[in-house]
């Protein structure tokens, strides 16, 4: 079963929806309590392998970057840093090479690039 998928429908669910209330609702929650700590809260969006296929190409059903865009949106909203990791992994030639061959998390490459993109990405002060 595939239970990204109902995320990057153009016209999405009600259920899809509410979860991204929730979600901007948790994260300006969660920026508050770190902010009293004197911390700062950062989205990092990681690609899954999927939105790299045709399984979820751009079509009247499917929109590929949605859920990016939308994330975009509630952080832009909530004055919360985001690092898209999509964008990065764009550029890259075979971005199939960073996931397991017969599964789509990250394979040793994988993780060594998302470590790699967050040290250049998220500076400490």
């Amino acid at each position: 079963i595939d239970w990204d998928r109902p995320l990057f429908l153009r016209k999405p669910f009600a259920v899809v929806d509410s979860s991204y209330q929730l979600l901007a609702y948790l994260l300006s929650d969660m920026k508050k309590d770190l902010m009293a700590k004197n911390g700062e809260l950062h989205l990092v969006k990681l690609p899954i392998q999927l939105e790299f296929h045709d399984t979820y190409n751009d079509s009247t059903i499917y929109n590929r970057r949605i859920v990016e865009e939308r994330l975009e949106e509630i952080t832009d909203a909530l004055d919360i840093p985001y690092h898209n990791l999509n964008v990065p992994l764009r550029k890259l030639e075979n971005p199939d090479d960073l996931y397991m061959d017969w599964d789509f998390h990250y394979d040793k490459d994988g993780h060594d690039w998302v470590a790699q993109q967050l040290y250049e990405h998220i500076k400490l002060p």
